[in-house]
C-alpha cells in the first residue's frame, strides 16, 4: 500500500486501525534523512548493548527456532549492517 499526503489526523484514522505494511511518501519527517547516516548512528548508539537474533540459516524460524539471542554494541550492529 503506497500513501501519499498523509497528515497525522488521516495516519490515525485510515491506515494505523488496519495493521498492514504502508510506504509514505512525500512526508516531511524532519531532519532525520539527511542526518541518519551510519557514522550518526553509531556515534549515537555508541557501545550500548543491544540484543539481536544471530542464525546461520538464511531464514530465521521462530517455531523450530534456529536461531539465538547475543548482545553486541549498537554501534557494531550498525557497523555491520551498513
Amino acid at each position: 500500500i503506497v500513501q501519499g499526503g498523509c497528515d497525522a489526523a488521516r495516519f490515525r484514522r485510515e491506515i494505523q486501525p488496519a495493521r498492514e505494511p504502508v510506504v509514505l511518501r512525500g512526508l516531511l519527517i524532519g531532519q532525520c534523512l539527511g542526518l541518519w547516516n551510519a557514522e550518526y548512528l553509531m556515534e549515537k548508539g555508541g557501545d550500548k548493548d543491544v540484543s539481536v537474533h544471530v542464525s546461520t540459516e538464511p531464514r530465521m524460524d521462530f517455531v523450530s527456532k534456529n536461531f539465538a539471542y547475543r548482545t553486541l554494541p549498537f554501534c557494531e550492529l550498525v557497523r555491520r549492517a551498513a
